[in-house]
């Protein structure tokens, strides 16, 4: 996913997502501010998650991308 480079915090070059809700198993909306960031392998991918990037509940900005099987 991206451009096979680490995420730089720009959106005219890194994959990002907005505006992210979180569903439970119940299909219920979760509190993202109690997620966690898991990345298998931190020297071929990286997760930036920039919490409350504008004002609102769940406005938050997650950046992602990395080298993958390249690196």
């Amino acid at each position: 996913m991206g451009s096979s480079y680490f995420p730089i915090q720009n959106n005219y070059y890194d994959a990002y997502c907005r505006g992210l809700q979180l569903l439970n198993v119940q299909s219920e909306t979760t509190d993202v501010n109690k997620t966690t960031i898991h990345v298998d392998n931190v020297n071929l991918y990286k997760v930036i998650d920039i919490p409350h990037a504008k004002p609102g509940t769940f406005q938050h900005f997650v950046y992602y991308g990395g080298p993958g099987e390249l690196a």
